[in-house]
């Protein structure tokens, strides 16, 4: 297989886990001296042959008067599209209408990064196949894999509560209704498996380009998950702090769910098996799971 092996393509990927930090990643990268990140967060190129909703999202910011949409960017802490992030977004609109996967038109996107260090943060990348897992690690030898595993429980309630905001849920939301859901949907539940998406991604990235993470570090230090993490990638930690404080999370305020008893239950029966892998498979902060659950 051709491989892109000259520093073309995307220096790292993060493959989620959503609704595990994704967000602040992004954030942090995208304020960093050191980085330059697309304008699009998640391109779901890999999980998603011809992502419609990132069509139309890219289609319609190429319409868009770049001073006035950097205005609406401003106020959401985002950074500004510059050159770069015109030229990118053309260039992603004519590959995802291609209807088919095409590595070197993909990693032509990043040519925008210049000497800044560049990647795709996609939190559905979690649920790729092993075949396809290898062909993307075998064309891009050098990528960087980033997963920010979390509690299994917490992260589908999580999910949960950003479907209720959307007015997609049944109300009340009750323990069958969510148990029948994880049964049936695996895109749904498939990403509250840290442990296999770790075994899967691991088998195909070389030792020392795969970098774990844990959400629940990044919650009570997030200063130090931020350094370690450009430190990972390549970067200077010690830079572009103030221009994003390290705790600084977009999300902080939106309503959750209130989670009862019955449906905690129900979760932990469900997930017990996973919790007790975590803890023993991925260490850290996933080795107190279980005894949060008294498993």
């Amino acid at each position: 297989m051709t491989t892109s092996d000259d520093g073309l393509g995307p220096d790292f990927i993060c493959i989620g886990a959503q609704k595990g930090g994704t967000q602040w990643l992004y954030d942090q990268l995208a304020h960093h001296p050191d980085f330059w990140m697309p304008p699009i967060k998640e391109l779901h190129y890999f999980d998603r042959v011809t992502p419609k909703k990132r069509l139309r999202m890219s289609e319609s910011m190429k319409k868009r008067d770049i001073d006035d949409l950097n205005r609406n960017r401003a106020l959401e802490n985002e950074p500004p599209i510059d050159r770069r992030g015109v030229n990118f977004i053309h260039k992603y609109s004519k590959l995802i209408t291609q209807g088919k996967l095409d590595l070197d038109g993909y990693a032509h996107l990043f040519d925008e990064k210049g000497e800044d260090i560049t990647g795709d943060i996609t939190g559905g990348y979690s649920l790729i196949k092993p075949r396809k897992v290898k062909i993307i690690t075998s064309f891009f030898p050098r990528l960087k894999v980033i997963f920010i595993a979390r509690d299994p429980v917490e992260r589908i309630w999580s999910q949960l509560s950003m479907i209720a905001r959307s007015d997609l849920l049944p109300q009340p939301v009750t323990p069958s209704f969510i148990v029948e859901q994880l049964s049936e949907d695996h895109s749904f539940a498939g990403r509250s498996y840290p442990s296999e998406i770790v075994r899967r991604w691991r088998q195909f990235v070389p030792d020392g380009q795969f970098g774990l993470f844990f959400f629940d570090d990044l919650r009570n230090r997030p200063d130090s998950v931020r350094s370690d993490v450009i430190t990972f990638l390549g970067g200077d930690p010690s830079a572009g702090a103030s221009q994003m404080t390290p705790g600084f999370n977009r999300k902080d305020g939106k309503p959750k769910l209130a989670m009862t008893e019955e449906i905690r239950a129900a979760l932990v029966r469900h997930f017990a098996d996973e919790l007790r892998k975590c803890a023993d498979e991925l260490g850290g902060p996933a080795a107190d799971w279980p005894g949060k659950y008294g498993l």
